[in-house]
């Protein structure tokens, strides 16, 4: 198609590079901490069925995006109540366009599900659901500009001439899917060199998209996205999203040497899911909240700077909403399921999540 550039090979070549450095310390970093849970408790069998979609409200497509020719997605997290309605509406990942984000939230309000039950008893559980807003008829691919900017961008961290980065970032405008991909990588790789693992993790879950299969990139690319995703989570301690990208990964059919590094990690993080260990997450709240697949079924939050006023647990079987208490340890029951944690409060603070 005229005017469309595949960035398959270009990519890859970075990719490649920056996932088998992270390899090298990617072991998770836990320590034998005071505190320790006790294992989970044994349940009764249930059979569990996740709530299902019944009707999708016919989401409106923002005429300012349309003007300008935009695109995007928004994942929205959300639990669904007894009788079918979805409630606690998050947003949990988007291209980052607040138009597109407020219209994804008021189409999912409209929208009505088949609830979750346990044993047949409907019941309120956990949910995600993506909203994509592409137009028709829309270039897939990247507009020769970017194509420019995106390559200026690679030499010049090549060269670790931040200058020149900087400039090629400021050069990547983004108006398709396709693109907003690639800059989701750019920004990963520019985080490699001059960021944090936070900004490194941020821009590779764009360029994933939050799809199941390659999306926006070539296969290849995809599952080296996937791979170094995974070394970044468990660098930065988050070994629950970790083991949901590792569940993605072993679909994927990635070479021996890889599969044999990645099962190492994985053993050791599912004996630390269930043994005594603790370990603790420091981190800065950056906008008022702060979000975290729980790895374990105790946890306990200290704030050295700032103020922590609510958790939210968005569980697969329950949700729970509570002010926060600095002098409480928490427990997550074990029928709860699965649980993303939700922290508000005041932006800039500073806190640290242990769990045991």
């Amino acid at each position: 198609m005229s005017g469309v550039i595949s960035f398959t090979a270009l990519a890859m070549g970075v990719l490649l590079a920056t996932a088998a450095g992270a390899a090298e310390d990617a072991s998770p970093p836990v320590s034998n901490t005071a505190g320790a849970g006790a294992a989970a408790a044994q349940v009764p069998l249930e059979q569990f069925q996740e709530p299902r979609v019944k009707y999708i409200d016919r989401y409106h497509y923002p005429s300012a995006e349309i003007e300008r020719e935009g695109e995007g997605w928004v994942n929205l997290g959300f639990m669904v109540d007894a009788k079918g309605k979805p409630f606690e509406i998050t947003v949990v990942g988007s291209t980052g366009n607040k138009d597109f984000e407020k219209a994804a939230i008021r189409a999912l309000q409209h929208s009505t599900f088949t609830p979750g039950t346990v044993n047949g008893k409907p019941m309120e559980s956990a949910s995600e659901l993506k909203f994509t807003y592409r137009l028709d008829g829309g270039i897939y691919g990247a507009r020769p500009e970017f194509s420019r900017a995106y390559r200026e961008l690679v030499k010049a961290i090549s060269a670790s001439d931040r200058p020149a980065a900087d400039a090629a970032m400021g050069e990547l405008k983004v108006t398709n899917l396709y693109e907003d991909a690639f800059y989701g990588l750019a920004r990963y790789y520019y985080a490699g060199k001059w960021g944090t693992p936070a900004e490194q993790r941020a821009g590779l879950e764009r360029a994933i998209a939050n799809e199941r299969d390659a999306g926006y990139l070539s296969r290849q690319a995809f599952r080296e996205a996937l791979r170094a995703l995974f070394l970044v989570d468990v660098k930065t301690l988050r070994y629950g999203e970790a083991l949901d990208t590792w569940r993605e990964l072993e679909k994927k059919h990635l070479d021996a040497k890889s599969m044999s590094q990645m099962n190492s990690i994985v053993e050791q993080l599912n004996m630390l899911k269930t043994d005594g260990r603790a370990y603790e997450i420091t981190d800065v709240m950056p906008q008022g909240s702060w979000s975290l697949e729980l790895f374990k079924r105790h946890f306990h939050v200290a704030v050295s700077s700032g103020r922590v006023s609510v958790i939210k647990l968005y569980c697969k079987k329950r949700f729970v909403s509570f002010a926060f208490d600095p002098t409480l340890d928490y427990e997550v029951k074990t029928r709860f399921g699965s649980c993303r944690m939700e922290m508000l409060g005041d932006a800039g603070t500073k806190f640290s999540v242990v769990q045991f």
